[in-house]
């Protein structure tokens, strides 16, 4: 199995995403070598309920600001739950 990005599948869910029932936290990371904030901001404009967060940080935010990324799910959820 390769794992360079351009040996990935291509899968396209784009036509999917507004059938999401559920709210959705995109976290975006504004110093990600491998996809944008722009098509995460896509991403979220795309899908009902979806809100958007930022992370300064690379591909991994779970890896490099770990605190950070646990914050914002925390609160994600916090915020939505029953």
């Amino acid at each position: 199995m390769s794992t360079t990005p351009a040996a990935a599948p291509r899968i396209d869910v784009r036509d999917d995403l507004p059938g999401i029932q559920a709210r959705t936290l995109v976290i975006s990371t504004t110093q990600d070598w491998f996809t944008s904030t722009r098509l995460h901001r896509q991403l979220a404009d795309t899908i009902p309920n979806a809100q958007l967060a930022e992370i300064a940080t690379g591909h991994l935010p779970m890896v490099e600001r770990p605190e950070e990324w646990q914050q914002l799910l925390t609160d994600f959820l916090k915020q939505h739950s029953a």
